[in-house]
């Protein structure tokens, strides 16, 4: 016999029970007991029949234990029993595994590494205007469900990149800041998004995307754990609070952060000590993504990274599994459009703000009076977007506001400063008072205190 488990048969106990409870224990093909360590039994129906199993096997019971069916355990109890637990590493990876039902060495109690089993994977990343992060761009959303993934493949063994055709992604840029791409601190790509399609979404259907990846619940209405992954995620989760109002932390359903960082120095990619960007992590499995800093491909990548380093896949030869993916993505989008929820809406102008085309096929003829008024801009550059969407003011607007801040950091020392250093109430001036030539009217304070509709004098 094996000295770490036996396994009890049905033949062994099956005469000593009565009818009824031979009948229940048929759906039990196998039971292993672990001796000393006691892990949760698999493949059975109820408690009646661990209770059972546990009678039968009352003259073992010095020597081996058979662990009982967990309740249900909230995200909580279960982060609670987790921090109690003493840390196993790689911990990270570890739990990865673990949630991606694969072996994984123990990292806490059997209840709560079994509650992990129902844990949903979220990974998020946000993108915001490069002269001021209080104008979220994008959103990037993917998500890796147990049942997804199990029903898809029938409990085989998979490569990690069947997995990942499981995933359901979103990307949604927020209407608001539509206008606001990101072209000379860090170039962005808000429509390449390479695993889906894109939509268009206010702010209270940003919020409602969240809510719908971070708080799902099973069949009882109980929350199900959340297991969140990213890259350099603290960032994400302190934007997503102050400009959607969205506590993720404080929703309570939480259990662990993943950061992909770490996943990189638990594989041994980095040491402890270091931090290596995505794509440079990307690049160590041998793919290359062409469209990073758009949300929805970072966060997508982000998955694909922590996966991998889970499974401790070889570093080479996926490049043709992630061009696969992609194709495989596409090719389904249609059928994901029906089996998944969506949010927002999939055709925006953010030239007149329609919904009815793009901006390349806009009927309508836009100017900003900033770009045409100034002889040293393109005047091709003064008909691509209007006075309210200049992006010259949102480089003034945060100009002013490092201003202000160097003012006040180093001391308000002088009367000088008092007179530079304006609260800014909006990110953006009224166009109308900031143009003026009354300097009442474009002092900072006067022109970035109201919006261009609230303005009184508005010129009919």
């Amino acid at each position: 016999m094996d000295d770490s488990y036996i396994k009890i048969s049905l033949s062994f106990f099956s005469t000593s029970l009565p009818r009824d409870q031979k009948n229940s224990l048929n759906q039990l093909k196998v039971v292993r007991i672990y001796k000393g360590s006691p892990l949760p039994i698999v493949n059975f129906a109820n408690a009646l029949v661990v209770s059972m199993v546990y009678s039968a096997l009352s003259p073992l019971a010095n020597d081996f234990t058979v662990a009982p069916i967990s309740p249900y355990m909230s995200p909580q109890q279960i982060k609670d029993q987790m921090a109690s637990f003493p840390v196993v590493e790689p911990h990270q990876t570890n739990l990865l595994a673990h949630c991606l039902h694969l072996q994984a060495r123990p990292f806490a109690s059997v209840p709560a590494e079994e509650a992990l089993r129902d844990a949903i994977i979220v990974g998020l990343d946000a993108e915001w205007y490069e002269f001021d992060s209080s104008h979220i761009t994008e959103l990037g959303v993917s998500i890796i469900t147990p049942e997804l993934f199990d029903k898809t493949l029938a409990g085989t063994w998979c490569a990690p990149w069947d997995i990942l055709k499981c995933m359901v992604n979103y990307h949604v840029c927020i209407k608001d800041n539509i206008h606001m791409v990101n072209s000379e601190l860090c170039p962005g790509y808000p429509d390449k998004f390479q695993f889906g399609s894109t939509t268009f979404v206010s702010m209270k259907e940003a919020q409602t995307l969240l809510r719908h990846a971070f708080l799902r619940y099973d069949a009882s209405g109980r929350p199900r754990p959340i297991i969140f992954v990213g890259h350099a995620v603290d960032n994400d989760i302190e934007i997503i609070k102050d400009r959607f109002d969205f506590d993720i932390q404080a929703l309570g359903v939480v259990v662990a952060t993943i950061d992909t960082q770490i996943l990189a120095a638990e594989s041994g990619h980095v040491s402890r000590k270091l931090r290596i960007s995505l794509r440079d992590l990307l690049c160590r499995y041998d793919i290359d993504e062409e469209f990073l800093h758009n949300a929805g491909n970072d966060t997508v990548c982000t998955m694909i990274a922590a996966v991998l380093m889970a499974y401790q896949s070889s570093t080479a030869g996926h490049s043709a599994y992630y061009k696969e993916l992609k194709r495989y993505i596409h090719s389904n989008a249609e059928t994901r459009l029906i089996e998944f929820p969506q949010f927002g809406i999939r055709v925006f102008c953010r030239n007149c703000l329609s919904n009815k085309h793009f901006a390349k096929d806009c009927p309508e003829s836009v100017f900003c009076r900033t770009c045409l008024g100034d002889p040293s801009r393109d005047k091709a550059v003064g008909y691509s977007h209007r006075t309210w969407q200049c992006l010259e003011h949102y480089k003034e607007a945060a100009k002013a506001a490092r201003v202000s801040a160097q003012q006040a950091q180093a001391g308000r020392g002088s009367e000088q400063q008092e007179e530079v250093t304006v609260p800014l109430k909006y990110p953006i001036p009224c166009s109308l008072c900031i143009e003026s030539t009354d300097p009442d009217r474009y002092a900072l304070e006067y022109a970035y205190g109201h919006l261009e509709e609230d303005c009184d004098h508005q010129q009919w």
